[in-house]
């Protein structure tokens, strides 16, 4: 018997289940790590299909390089609204930039990260 207890993962639970690969995504949307600070801890493969910049290159950088002002003040109160620490927030129709489409968004924490997901 181990002596830790494994994480079950089924439909009821999927939202909640441990991200082990934050940048492998399904590919009709990104994501984004974030520390507390708003520095770009992760970005999945396929950002720059989304805004337009390699993900290699935001790694390091703030958040406000990507998203507008308004955009992070919006994920921000997301961030204030979670509940529990297993808790999603959703986010509908933000324009994250001046030359973006709007994106639905969910945010929720992974450990010390902010965790930013956004589909179209």
């Amino acid at each position: 018997m181990p002596d830790h207890e494994e994480f079950q993962v089924d439909l009821a639970n999927c939202d909640r289940e441990p991200i082990h690969q934050l940048g492998a995504i399904q590919d009709f949307g990104f994501l984004l790590a974030v520390s507390s600070d708003w520095i770009i801890k992760h970005a999945s493969k396929n950002l720059g299909d989304y805004l337009g910049v390699p993900f290699n290159e935001v790694i390091g950088g703030q958040l406000s390089e990507i998203f507008s002002a308004a955009a992070i003040r919006q994920v921000q109160n997301g961030i204030k609204d979670l509940k529990t620490p297993d808790s999603v927030q959703r986010l509908r129709s933000i324009k994250l930039s001046e030359n973006t489409t709007v994106f639905d968004v969910a945010v929720h924490r992974s450990g010390d990260s902010i965790i930013i997901e956004a589909e179209p």
